[in-house]
């Protein structure tokens, strides 16, 4: 089961944030988590059970200090991408088949639709203005412009790991949301203590589109982008993304956390000197 703290928190800080599209995903996601509630109820909701609980237990989830692993991050990867079956079904696309059947409002349907559409991305921060940040991503060069309800903008150049929800006014709401704190991440020496890490070097643009080339041929998409899009959502094992998170956590502050190393390089991960030791992984 998926814990609502996340609803309840965010409902409390959007009651000073005032930001409109927050305020939908934010109605949209307690929605969503009452429906699951329901529907873990029943027998055929128990695959989806199993595999969320699976991985609450074997990843610490509560945040820094105690985990890399934010609540925020764990519910939308448990809800829009962990997924069962040949179709991968996941809760949310459960609740929208349901809602076909019952006939839900079509704005509820809308923002359920972009929820699953969803995932974590690599993106370059193209600088900030007026309280938004503009992050352009790796593969696709798409750039958005990007409310931040954490308030990290972060500096141009910085490399976030992080996932967008788009508008689904555009026309009236012209920017993106995200409802995680990004990952940033750094460029560190294996032996280098943690410290300013605003101040610590970046990678070089090419050398995560080099990570992102060799990874996406193992996945079955038709050309780049969309292999980039399913390598995004769902890796190349079930906690690719959850695992690179927790072997290359390095520090932390209130709005962000830092990371450093790529997924397909084990010797620079885990090797950091990290400010926190009591985070464990347990084994499987």
């Amino acid at each position: 089961m998926l814990t609502d703290n996340l609803v309840k928190a965010e409902q409390k800080n959007f009651q000073l944030n005032l930001d409109p599209l927050y305020a939908l995903y934010i109605d949209a996601l307690g929605r969503l988590m009452d429906f699951v509630a329901q529907f873990s109820m029943v027998p055929v909701g128990h695959e989806l059970n199993k595999n969320c609980d699976a991985a609450k237990d074997i990843y610490p989830w509560c945040g820094p200090t105690m985990s890399p692993l934010t609540i925020n991050y764990f519910n939308c990867w448990a809800l829009f991408d962990m997924c069962v079956g040949a179709t991968r079904e996941t809760y949310t696309t459960v609740m929208m088949e349901c809602n076909k059947v019952f006939g839900t409002n079509a704005a509820l349907t809308r923002l359920l639709e972009a929820m699953q559409k969803s995932r974590m991305g690599l993106y370059i921060n193209e600088g900030k203005d007026n309280g938004f940040v503009y992050l352009r991503e790796l593969c696709t060069n798409h750039i958005s412009k990007v409310r931040m309800p954490c308030q990290y903008l972060g500096e141009a150049g910085e490399l976030w790991l992080t996932r967008l929800l788009a508008s689904p006014t555009p026309e009236r709401i012209d920017y993106s949301i995200s409802l995680i704190r990004p990952y940033t991440i750094v460029k560190l020496n294996r032996r280098e203590n943690f410290g300013n890490y605003s101040a610590k070097p970046v990678y070089q643009e090419k050398e995560w589109i080099d990570f992102i080339e060799r990874n996406v041929r193992q996945t079955k998409g038709k050309d780049l982008q969309s292999a980039y899009h399913h390598f995004m959502k769902y890796g190349l094992t079930q906690y690719y993304w959850i695992d690179y998170i927790f072997q290359s956590y390095v520090n932390y502050q209130s709005d962000a956390i830092w990371l450093t190393g790529f997924p397909d390089k084990p010797a620079v991960l885990t090797k950091v000197k990290t400010h926190d030791k009591t985070i464990q992984v347990r084994s499987r």
